[in-house]
């Protein structure tokens, strides 16, 4: 009894083995793909986003707001109540960047929090999220001209 014992537990801790390194051999090139999907997909929608956002910040004052709880972004919250006034300012000359603390949420302003995004969702008028990866291209490459008129808010 002893041997079939240890003859089944070493058969079925090699089975195991097999099992797991099996599934890893489909898993793993599943996980890069999508990574590479996701970061080609970014690239994309980026080029877009920065042109979008370059057309927006044109001769206005532009504010750098780095949200840092997702309780910020809910109605009421005196973070919000500060981003809307700065932004409905009355000679049109503000425009707000809100640097995301989340790298997969769709938390925002909008309402529209179902739509997920991968670089920039533009909320309101005069308002725009950013994810924190795209935002220090978006300064390199955008925001390093203006610099002059960048206000940052932590």
């Amino acid at each position: 009894m002893k041997f079939i014992s240890y003859a089944l537990t070493i058969l079925g801790t090699g089975a195991f083995v097999i099992f797991v390194s099996g599934a890893l051999v489909f898993i793993i090139p599943l996980i890069v793909a999508f990574c590479a999907a996701l970061y080609f997909s970014s690239t994309v929608s980026r080029k877009k986003a920065f042109k979008k956002i370059e057309k927006c910040i044109d001769k206005k004052n532009i504010f750098i707001v780095f949200c840092h709880k997702n309780r910020q972004l809910e109605r009421g919250s005196r973070f919000r109540e500060c981003v809307e006034r700065v932004a409905k300012d009355t000679k049109n000359q503000n425009f707000i960047i809100i640097i995301s603390p989340h790298i997969f949420s769709s938390a925002g302003f909008s309402g529209n929090e179902r739509k997920l995004y991968s670089v920039a969702k533009f909320e309101r008028e005069n308002i725009c999220m950013v994810r924190k990866h795209s935002f220090f291209l978006l300064r390199k490459r955008i925001l390093e001209p203006a610099n002059n008129r960048l206000i940052y808010m932590y």
